[in-house]
């Protein structure tokens, strides 16, 4: 998923990493014009043409949630037959400027509401990697001055055109980087020309694997990292739903949780290298050193199994929380 402000200069980057990543990729943006009624309703709100509606951030972020939600699909679709899926503007665009309009920064309840609506309810791909295509707001205000004199259906709508807007989306952008919010971020440097080999290299995960280890596929990470999230964000019921053939209950694990008495937090990204699986039919069996603000990493394990559904997709079921 790539990520940034109006201007940053994200299609310039989404074109050279396609060719950079190899294999069979697939390209995908948001808003779907052309292609969604709400997608052009999106585009109508972009530009006065909604009433109120367009002033609103939560009712232009269901229009952004229910586009991507009409695309979920073809998106598994996508996962399941190529090797990569380069998507240019993602859940975290939605999560940047309505919380930018709101003047809420990354961990405010605009950001939680999106995750809520369009991972938990709407059920949408949780991504393997973001990039994050950082640029002052000046220049890429200067981009997207040029690309609306040079090309005529490039105008710039009402958000592209506010410099305050673009700033605050920044900031927030900033703050769910350092989250990792939702999946692993990258930031790259979008005032100069990036490695695209190095980038592209990092994506795939191209280091050598431990000696003997188990490798484990991207999207049984993905699938330890979504448990992990909701765990971390205290949404104890959607890991329950997702956990229910152990029959874990939201109680118990907030029970679990409380108990132990530290406040647990994103665990740095090299923790999910660590992972030492053991290999079942379909699945994978996990047991994960959680990590607290308190102590770093944690004497507190999540256990679970994460559980292939179609090839690379998985989905975590808890076992158990337990003290190591």
């Amino acid at each position: 998923m790539v990520e940034g402000i109006d201007g940053a200069g994200k299609r310039t980057l989404v074109d050279g990493l396609s060719a950079a990543l190899g294999g069979s990729v697939v390209r995908r943006a948001f808003p779907r014009y052309g292609r969604s009624v709400t997608a052009d309703l999106i585009r109508d709100g972009l530009h006065g043409r909604l009433g109120g509606l367009g002033d609103e951030a939560y009712g232009m972020a269901v229009l952004y949630a229910l586009d991507r939600h009409g695309a979920a699909d073809e998106l598994r679709r996508d996962l399941a037959e190529h090797d990569v899926v380069l998507v240019d503007r993602y859940v975290a665009s939605n999560a940047a400027f309505g919380a930018a309009r709101l003047r809420q920064d990354a961990r405010g309840e605009f950001v939680r509401w999106v995750h809520q609506v369009e991972i938990e309810r709407l059920g949408l791909p949780v991504p393997y990697a973001q990039l994050l295509l950082r640029v002052p707001v000046e220049v890429a205000a200067a981009r997207a001055a040029h690309r609306e004199r040079t090309e005529a259906d490039r105008g710039r709508d009402t958000w592209e055109a506010d410099g305050g807007l673009q700033a605050r989306v920044a900031a927030v952008y900033d703050g769910l980087a350092a989250d990792s919010w939702l999946a692993p971020w990258h930031v790259v440097d979008g005032t100069t020309a990036p490695d695209l080999t190095a980038l592209a290299a990092k994506l795939r995960g191209a280091e050598p694997a431990r000696p003997g280890a188990v490798a484990l596929p991207p999207g049984a990470v993905r699938a330890v990292r979504l448990a992990v999230g909701l765990l971390v964000g205290e949404q104890y019921g959607t890991l329950a739903r997702l956990s229910v053939d152990r029959g874990v209950r939201p109680e118990d694990l907030a029970s679990a949780v409380h108990r132990y008495g530290a406040t647990l937090v994103r665990p740095p990204e090299p923790a999910y290298d660590d992972l030492d699986p053991v290999a079942c039919k379909r699945a994978y069996a996990i047991d994960f050193s959680l990590w607290s603000k308190e102590e770093g990493r944690s004497e507190l394990s999540l256990v679970l199994d994460v559980v292939e559904a179609m090839p690379d997709v998985y989905h975590p079921v808890v076992r158990d929380i337990r003290v190591l």
